[in-house]
Protein backbone atom coordinates (compact mmCIF):
# COMPACT_ATOMS: atom_id res chain seq x y z
CA UNK A 1 0.00 0.00 0.00
CA UNK A 2 0.94 3.31 -0.89
CA UNK A 3 0.49 5.75 1.37
CA UNK A 4 -0.87 9.61 -0.36
CA UNK A 5 -0.63 12.56 1.71
CA UNK A 6 -3.28 15.15 0.40
CA UNK A 7 -2.55 18.47 -0.54
CA UNK A 8 -4.51 20.94 1.98
CA UNK A 9 -5.64 24.24 0.53
CA UNK A 10 -6.25 27.41 2.74
CA UNK A 11 -8.50 30.03 1.79
CA UNK A 12 -7.97 33.77 2.03
CA UNK A 13 -5.94 36.43 0.56
CA UNK A 14 -2.04 35.82 0.90
CA UNK A 15 -1.46 37.97 3.41
CA UNK A 16 -4.23 35.62 5.71
CA UNK A 17 -2.63 32.70 4.78
CA UNK A 18 0.85 33.31 5.40
CA UNK A 19 1.72 36.80 4.92
CA UNK A 20 2.86 36.07 1.50
CA UNK A 21 2.93 38.91 -1.37
CA UNK A 22 2.50 36.37 -3.91
CA UNK A 23 -1.31 35.47 -4.84
CA UNK A 24 -3.55 32.48 -4.05
CA UNK A 25 -3.47 30.15 -7.35
CA UNK A 26 -6.58 30.28 -9.56
CA UNK A 27 -9.20 27.79 -8.22
CA UNK A 28 -11.56 27.00 -11.70
CA UNK A 29 -11.37 30.30 -13.48
CA UNK A 30 -11.61 32.48 -9.89
CA UNK A 31 -10.17 35.76 -9.70
CA UNK A 32 -7.16 36.06 -7.76
CA UNK A 33 -6.40 38.45 -4.67
CA UNK A 34 -3.51 40.84 -3.76
CA UNK A 35 -2.83 42.60 -0.88
CA UNK A 36 -2.59 45.92 -1.26
CA UNK A 37 0.52 47.95 -0.59
CA UNK A 38 0.62 51.65 1.02
CA UNK A 39 3.03 54.16 -1.25
CA UNK A 40 5.76 56.00 0.19
CA UNK A 41 5.21 59.79 0.76
CA UNK A 42 8.46 60.58 -1.65
CA UNK A 43 6.06 57.73 -4.34
CA UNK A 44 3.14 59.90 -4.21
CA UNK A 45 5.44 63.41 -4.64
CA UNK A 46 7.10 61.92 -8.12
CA UNK A 47 3.78 60.70 -9.55
CA UNK A 48 2.46 63.88 -8.67
CA UNK A 49 5.38 65.91 -9.70
CA UNK A 50 4.90 63.57 -13.43
CA UNK A 51 1.12 64.26 -13.79
CA UNK A 52 2.31 68.24 -12.97
CA UNK A 53 4.55 68.48 -16.06
CA UNK A 54 2.35 66.40 -17.82
CA UNK A 55 0.17 68.80 -17.78
CA UNK A 56 2.58 72.03 -18.78
CA UNK A 57 3.05 69.95 -21.94
CA UNK A 58 -0.35 69.59 -22.54
CA UNK A 59 -1.30 72.85 -21.91
CA UNK A 60 1.54 73.76 -24.00
CA UNK A 61 0.03 71.71 -27.21
CA UNK A 62 -3.25 72.69 -26.58
CA UNK A 63 -2.37 76.34 -27.22
CA UNK A 64 -0.48 75.41 -29.89
CA UNK A 65 -3.64 73.26 -31.75
CA UNK A 66 -5.87 76.06 -30.68
CA UNK A 67 -6.22 77.25 -34.25
CA UNK A 68 -6.61 74.17 -35.65
CA UNK A 69 -8.59 74.27 -39.31
CA UNK A 70 -10.58 71.24 -40.57
CA UNK A 71 -10.39 70.47 -44.50
CA UNK A 72 -13.22 69.85 -45.77
CA UNK A 73 -14.25 68.61 -49.12
CA UNK A 74 -14.35 71.43 -51.86
CA UNK A 75 -11.90 73.15 -50.81
CA UNK A 76 -13.35 74.58 -47.79
CA UNK A 77 -11.83 74.85 -44.33
CA UNK A 78 -13.80 75.54 -40.79
CA UNK A 79 -12.27 76.63 -37.50
CA UNK A 80 -12.18 73.37 -35.67
CA UNK A 81 -10.31 74.10 -31.53
CA UNK A 82 -10.51 70.19 -31.21
CA UNK A 83 -8.05 71.22 -28.61
CA UNK A 84 -11.09 73.11 -26.09
CA UNK A 85 -12.37 69.15 -25.68
CA UNK A 86 -9.11 67.45 -25.58
CA UNK A 87 -7.73 69.86 -22.51
CA UNK A 88 -11.43 69.22 -20.89
CA UNK A 89 -11.06 65.41 -21.15
CA UNK A 90 -7.03 65.20 -20.08
CA UNK A 91 -7.38 67.11 -17.08
CA UNK A 92 -10.38 64.81 -15.94
CA UNK A 93 -7.51 62.11 -16.41
CA UNK A 94 -5.13 64.13 -14.64
CA UNK A 95 -7.09 65.07 -11.69
CA UNK A 96 -8.50 61.25 -11.61
CA UNK A 97 -4.53 59.79 -11.39
CA UNK A 98 -3.88 62.26 -8.71
CA UNK A 99 -6.96 61.24 -6.70
CA UNK A 100 -5.09 57.42 -6.98
CA UNK A 101 -2.06 58.92 -4.82
CA UNK A 102 -3.98 61.57 -2.51
CA UNK A 103 -7.25 61.21 -1.58
CA UNK A 104 -6.56 65.19 -0.89
CA UNK A 105 -8.55 67.13 -2.88
CA UNK A 106 -5.50 70.01 -2.59
CA UNK A 107 -3.16 67.67 -3.18
CA UNK A 108 -5.12 65.69 -6.38
CA UNK A 109 -5.93 69.47 -7.53
CA UNK A 110 -2.05 70.03 -8.19
CA UNK A 111 -1.80 69.09 -11.66
CA UNK A 112 -4.57 71.06 -12.63
CA UNK A 113 -3.47 74.33 -11.27
CA UNK A 114 -0.25 73.97 -12.72
CA UNK A 115 -2.41 73.30 -15.96
CA UNK A 116 -4.15 76.53 -14.66
CA UNK A 117 -0.88 78.56 -13.94
CA UNK A 118 0.73 77.21 -17.27
CA UNK A 119 -2.02 78.65 -19.02
CA UNK A 120 -1.50 82.43 -17.17
CA UNK A 121 2.46 82.20 -18.01
CA UNK A 122 1.96 81.43 -21.50
CA UNK A 123 -0.72 84.20 -21.93
CA UNK A 124 1.71 87.00 -20.18
CA UNK A 125 4.70 85.62 -22.17
CA UNK A 126 4.17 88.10 -24.78
CA UNK A 127 5.37 91.21 -22.49
CA UNK A 128 8.53 89.08 -21.47
CA UNK A 129 9.31 87.39 -25.03
CA UNK A 130 7.48 89.29 -27.67
CA UNK A 131 5.79 86.14 -28.95
CA UNK A 132 2.17 85.74 -28.54
CA UNK A 133 1.14 82.45 -27.66
CA UNK A 134 -2.37 82.77 -26.73
CA UNK A 135 -4.68 85.12 -28.85
CA UNK A 136 -6.97 87.15 -27.35
CA UNK A 137 -9.83 85.37 -28.69
CA UNK A 138 -13.20 83.57 -27.50
CA UNK A 139 -11.87 80.01 -27.82
CA UNK A 140 -8.53 81.10 -25.19
CA UNK A 141 -11.15 81.61 -22.93
CA UNK A 142 -12.93 78.68 -23.62
CA UNK A 143 -9.75 76.52 -23.53
CA UNK A 144 -9.04 78.08 -20.29
CA UNK A 145 -12.18 77.54 -18.88
CA UNK A 146 -13.19 73.98 -19.87
CA UNK A 147 -9.63 73.15 -18.90
CA UNK A 148 -9.83 74.14 -15.16
CA UNK A 149 -13.64 72.82 -15.28
CA UNK A 150 -12.42 69.30 -16.76
CA UNK A 151 -9.87 69.48 -14.10
CA UNK A 152 -12.23 70.32 -11.58
CA UNK A 153 -15.32 67.55 -12.19
CA UNK A 154 -13.56 64.43 -10.71
CA UNK A 155 -13.32 66.22 -6.91
CA UNK A 156 -16.98 67.46 -7.51
CA UNK A 157 -18.16 64.22 -8.11
CA UNK A 158 -16.32 62.82 -4.78
CA UNK A 159 -18.41 65.33 -2.40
Amino acid sequence: MSSKKKKVRQSGTPAEVGGSAVPEEPISGKAQRYTRQETSAGEKAVGIFWLSLGALVSVLLELVYLGAWLPLPGGISIMFPVSIVIACLFNIVLTRTALLWSRKPIVAAIPTLVWGLGFLALSSSAQITGDLLVWPSLRSVFLFVFGLIGGLVPLLRRQ
